[in-house]
C-alpha cells in the first residue's frame, strides 16, 4: 500500500489534533499545522514529482487574514489530492473567490463540511488509493 504524506492545515488546536492522531492511527505519514506561513514552510521539503503521494487537507477559515483558499492557490502543483474542510457553506467560498470552480474542476477539490471530517475522510482518502493503483 502506498504511503501519504498528509500536509494538515487547521488553526484550532483541539481539532487538529483529534485528526492528526486519527490520521497517524491509520499509519498516513502527517505532518500538522496551525497557520497558512506554517503550511508553506512546509511545502519547501515536497517535490512535484511525487504529488501523487502528497496530500493536502485544509480548513478554509484560518482565524488570519489567510484561508485555506490561498494556501491552495500557491501550492496545488505539490499534492495529487486536496480537500477543503470548513464550516462555511460552499456558496459563500464561490461569492469570495470567484476561481474557486474553476480550481475545483482542475485540482479535483474535495469539499467536507467540517462537522463531516471525522466521518467521511478515511472513505476519501481510501478511495484517492485505489485510484492510483
Amino acid at each position: 500500500m502506498k504511503t501519504l504524506n498528509i500536509l494538515f492545515v487547521e488553526d484550532e488546536a483541539g481539532f487538529n489534533q483529534t485528526i492528526t492522531r486519527k490520521l497517524l492511527d491509520y499509519d498516513f505519514k502527517v505532518t500538522s499545522v496551525y497557520t497558512y506561513k506554517d503550511a508553506i514552510k512546509e511545502t519547501k521539503h515536497l517535490q512535484e514529482a511525487n504529488k501523487k503521494n502528497n496530500v493536502l487537507i485544509t480548513d478554509f477559515d484560518l482565524g488570519e487574514k489567510t484561508t485555506g483558499m490561498d494556501i491552495i492557490k500557491e501550492t496545488n502543483n505539490l499534492f495529487g489530492k486536496i480537500i477543503l474542510q470548513t464550516g462555511t457553506s460552499e456558496s459563500a467560498i464561490q461569492y469570495r473567490y470567484e476561481d474557486y470552480e474553476e480550481l475545483v474542476s482542475k485540482l479535483g477539490i474535495n469539499y467536507i463540511f467540517k462537522a463531516d471530517l471525522s466521518k467521511k475522510i478515511l472513505g476519501v482518502l481510501d478511495e484517492y488509493l485505489k485510484s492510483q493503483k
